[in-house]
């Protein structure tokens, strides 16, 4: 899956994220998603509509580390990435 154009996962990902009821599936089982990148992009829509957990925080915070998927987050905010990023810093990290 990594030579794989992650654009058409990423996009399905987002259709789906936006439905409550794939959210909380995704939510109990956000350490199985393997890929970076999908995990990233549930983990931001989640953390938009409230839902993040501590695990998805903290996930949050290390991809800002994490240059090559920051980008994936950075081309689907645009502009708002950066205050997407202070709204997650602000956030504060429980341990699980």
């Amino acid at each position: 899956m990594e030579r794989l154009d992650l654009g058409p996962f990423s996009a399905i990902s987002r259709l789906l994220a936006s439905e409550k009821i794939h959210r909380a599936y995704a939510l109990n089982h956000f350490s199985e998603i393997r890929h970076p990148v999908l995990r990233a992009v549930w983990a931001a829509r989640m953390f938009e509509d409230g839902s993040a957990s501590p695990q998805v925080i903290r996930f949050l915070k290390d991809v800002a580390q994490w240059t090559p998927v920051y980008r994936v987050l950075e081309e689907m905010m645009g502009r708002e990435v950066e205050s997407f990023q202070k709204r997650v810093y602000a956030e504060p990290t429980i341990n699980q």
